[in-house]
């Protein structure tokens, strides 16, 4: 019988408030907690943001904003809990996108805190967790990626209990980013809705315990029964146009759950409010067979959250799986996406409801479905299979410390005799990683199926490279550049490395938190085991200051 990961004690705080009553109430009474912005340093133009209360944010000595938020939702769910934060059965991993990113400065030398790894060490050693932490660094997905990943972690035996948490503020950096893709609308965002023009952001912190022990969690209980991650093989910024990457992520998670979608109640999308997301959306939600399914967005309550919003959002899902009770969608009118959805103002009951499905999707065409159960005893067997992980290659660059890395990986990429001309406009990097996966798979013979194909990378400086770029120009009072922010996201190597070769399969990036690449290799070696792919790029790619290599194999497993 296969062990099943709970939902435990959880925690979360945005601009609605703090811990699941505040917001319980403000959501059941259609108040949001964005508010009308007009700031002239982020856009000339107003916008709806929802920032948190930080004077309710307990201080802390040598912590910094961030940490002091994920040290807070992380030490509720902890005192809510009977175990041990010094437990070697106790994981954490740490879901976020840009992290210390407000310590960065063009003007000053590198502030070591604004390393994801650094950061993950700190709000571990705050809460006296013992365990070296993992961090999920994957877009907008990182969220509902940390949850599967400790899920995993679980099923598998490593832990027992694995403490998630996902954050992200609100930072000019980020602000303006989005506001120079246009993409941020000026009233409060409407999700699937036909007068939609751009989302809202936020800043918001949440934690769960999730546990082996049913025994732990408020009744009645609820399993992380299925989860899966996909690329859409597509466009770095762009969702699909066909929506079908997030529905295969949607078909995993239901598969490795064991319901069909007759089995789903309702359904809780990533719904930004972006035409082309939701668009999107609607689309996996069609081919998943779910158009029929009441379907909800989170995102006119909170806000955009980045890397918190799949830890927030889950949080909010497993309320209503608890309630049998999907609430509306603020602000909801008028259905104005091509394939239909069960979208609705009004809170909705539903006494009968057993089992939902959330999912998200982000930057690089990377995609993420979490199936919730409720009174699961047991899971499904799992499929694994022993053998040795074999590498069938391996490539190694190193930029020499005398060459210049602009016409050294110019002249490695030449050598590849490649015509994309949309090679000169990634950023470090990323040629990097393209180069090194073409010198890889170039001449040999991929399955048909490329989701049997999965990409596992990770690095320590995360896009800190291209992120020094970008906060350059807003130290220089310049405006942001859309070319150079959709490149500040580690992941974005990996989107474009399944772009080149149309890899739809598991897609993660986590960031290094001591120097080594062991919890990549792990997961690479888990992937093939675990049947959840035939082939892994497995490496490391790291580019920031005079350091540029990348180490990338490919690996299979030699069945016994």
């Amino acid at each position: 019988m296969k062990r099943l990961a709970y939902w435990g004690p959880d925690y979360l705080i945005s601009s609605m408030g703090m811990g699941l009553a505040e917001h319980q109430r403000a959501i059941e009474a259609g108040t949001t907690g964005l508010k009308p912005v007009h700031d002239p340093r982020i856009s000339e133009n107003p916008y709806w943001a929802g920032a948190i209360d930080w004077s309710r944010i307990p201080a802390l000595e040598g912590a910094t904003r961030l940490e002091r938020l994920m040290v807070e939702a992380g030490r509720r769910v902890l005192s809510a809990s009977s175990v041990a934060p010094a437990s070697p059965r106790l994981g954490l991993v740490i879901s976020s996108t840009k992290g210390n990113i407000d310590l960065l400065s063009s003007n000053a030398p590198l502030d070591e805190r604004v390393l994801l790894g650094n950061l993950a060490k700190r709000v571990a050693g705050f809460l006296g967790l013992t365990t070296c932490p993992q961090v999920v660094s994957n877009a907008c997905i990182s969220g509902l990626s940390a949850i599967i990943l400790a899920q995993r972690l679980i099923v598998s035996g490593a832990y027992d209990r694995v403490l998630v948490i996902g954050a992200d503020l609100m930072t000019p950096f980020v602000q303006t980013g989005f506001c120079a893709f246009k993409s941020v609308s000026r009233n409060l965002c409407r999700p699937f809705d036909a007068a939609r023009d751009g989302l809202s952001m936020g800043e918001a912190c949440g934690a769960v315990l999730l546990t082996c022990d049913r025994a732990e969690c408020q009744a009645p209980a609820v399993a992380v029964a299925g989860g899966a991650v996909s690329n859409d093989a597509n466009h770095i910024s762009g969702p699909s146009r066909t929506g079908d990457g997030l529905y295969l992520a949607m078909r995993e998670a239901m598969r490795e759950a064991g319901v069909t979608t007759a089995d789903i109640d309702f359904v809780g999308l990533h719904g930004t409010a972006t035409v082309y997301n939701d668009e999107m959306e609607s689309k996996a939600v069609a081919l998943a067979g779910l158009s029929d399914k009441p379907a909800n967005s989170f995102k006119p309550y909170i806000g955009h959250t980045l890397g918190a919003c799949g830890v927030i959002e889950s949080v909010l899902m497993v309320a209503q799986l608890r309630n049998h009770r999907i609430w509306g969608t603020l602000g909801f009118e008028q259905l104005g996406t091509p394939q239909p959805l069960q979208v609705s103002a009004s809170h909705r009951d539903l006494p009968h409801a057993q089992v939902c499905l959330k999912s998200a999707s982000g930057f690089g065409g990377c995609n993420a479905a979490i199936v919730f159960a409720l009174d699961r005893l047991s899971g499904t067997e799992p499929s694994w299979q022993p053998g040795e992980v074999q590498t069938l290659a391996s490539v190694s660059l190193n930029c020499p410390s005398d060459r210049d890395f602009d016409s050294w990986i110019r002249e490695a990429y030449k050598e590849l005799d490649d015509a994309n001309m949309k090679f000169f406009k990634m950023d470090n990097l990323c040629k990097l990683g393209y180069v090194a996966a073409e010198k890889l798979l170039k001449g040999r013979a991929l399955p048909d199926d490329r989701y049997r194909i999965a990409l596992v990378l990770s690095n320590r400086y995360s896009s800190l490279d291209t992120d020094s770029r970008h906060q350059a120009l807003l130290d220089s009072g310049q405006p942001a550049s859309p070319a150079v922010f959709v490149y500040t996201l580690a992941n974005i190597v990996s989107g474009e490395i399944s772009i080149r070769h149309k890899l739809q399969g598991e897609g993660w990036f986590l960031i290094e938190t001591d120097g080594h690449p062991t919890d990549g290799r792990r997961l690479a070696q888990t992937l093939l085991h675990e049947r959840r792919a035939d082939l892994v790029l497995s490496g490391r790619c790291e580019m920031f200051g005079e350091t540029a290599f990348v180490q990338m194999d490919l690996l299979s497993l030699q069945s016994k």
